[in-house]
C-alpha cells in the first residue's frame, strides 16, 4: 500500500512539472490581419518555432505557423510565420523568431539562422571551412 502511494505521488507531482505553463502577455496576428491581445506560453526551446499557445479570458488555443501571421511577447521576442528555404525542408511552415528587422532581416528557428532582403532573397546563413594549401601550408579559412 505505501508503495502504491509514494508511485502516486510521484506521478502527480511528475505530471504537474511537466503540465507547467509560463503564459505572459503578448498578441497574434490572424492571417486576416487582425491583432489580439492576450496571454502567450513562454517556452524554452523549440516549443515556440512549432505552435503558439495563447491564452485570452482562461481560454487556450493552440496555433500553426499556417493559421497566424505573427505572434510576440510584449517588449520581448517576435516570431512571424514563413516558409523555409526549399532546399532546407521543402513546403514546411514554421515561426521564426525575427533577430533584426531592417533593411536585411535576421531569423532564428532552432540553432539555423536565416537572412531575407526585399521579398525575393530568403536563405539559411552558414558556416562553412575552406582548407586551402600554400607552398605545403594548409591554411583554413
Amino acid at each position: 500500500m505505501l508503495k502504491q502511494l509514494l508511485l502516486f505521488t510521484l506521478m502527480s507531482i511528475s505530471f504537474k512539472i511537466l503540465a507547467q505553463s509560463d503564459f505572459r502577455p503578448g498578441y497574434i496576428i490572424t492571417n486576416e490581419g487582425d491583432s489580439i491581445s492576450g496571454q502567450i506560453n513562454f517556452r524554452v526551446g523549440s516549443g515556440n518555432y512549432e505552435e503558439c499557445q495563447f491564452q485570452k479570458e482562461g481560454f487556450v488555443k493552440n496555433y500553426g505557423p499556417s493559421d497566424l501571421k505573427q505572434y510576440g511577447f510584449i517588449n520581448d521576442r517576435i516570431y512571424i510565420s514563413k516558409y523555409l528555404p526549399e532546399d532546407d525542408i521543402p513546403n514546411k511552415k514554421v515561426f521564426l523568431e525575427i533577430l533584426a528587422k531592417g533593411e536585411v532581416n535576421l531569423f532564428k528557428y532552432n540553432a539555423a539562422f536565416y537572412v531575407e532582403k526585399g521579398m525575393e532573397e530568403f536563405y539559411k546563413l552558414t558556416n562553412q571551412v575552406k582548407k586551402t594549401n600554400v607552398d605545403g601550408n594548409t591554411y583554413y579559412q
